[in-house]
């Protein structure tokens, strides 16, 4: 019986930590520092769209708290919370005045908003 619970917790461990390929979650993503090319006001189709801050994103009227930051490749991962939800947002560079953008679904935990599925990608420019 003792066996059988040992067993059965450590499945949930995989489960819950590891991704299809036996890694670690998310062990591609590396802490990082907010690029200063990121920082500053975003447009899409000449309408503003985003503000990034050095601790916050402001969007739609809603000020969002950069909880961390996070880099893949040449893709940086922003996640961020608002006073009850999760959000993650990602970019990747085409020049230094234009991005593209996704975004993560809201998620009730930083984890849930890393894992979401995310929008189609938008492209970005600053003025």
């Amino acid at each position: 019986m003792f066996l059988s619970i040992v067993a059965l917790a450590f499945n949930v461990y995989c489960d819950l930590f590891t991704n299809e390929k036996g890694g670690s979650y998310d062990s591609e993503w590396k802490k990082t520092s907010l690029p200063g090319k990121l920082k500053g006001e975003w447009y899409i189709n000449d309408v503003y769209y985003m503000g990034i801050f050095s601790s916050k994103v402001i969007m739609d009227n809603r000020e969002w708290i950069i909880v961390s930051i996070e880099k893949k490749d040449d893709e940086y991962r922003i996640t961020v919370k608002s006073s009850y939800q999760y959000r993650s947002f990602y970019f990747t560079y085409l020049t230094d005045t234009t991005v593209e953008k996704a975004e993560g679904y809201f998620g009730n935990t930083e984890y849930d908003a890393k894992q979401l599925d995310r929008s189609e990608w938008s492209l970005m420019t600053k003025e």
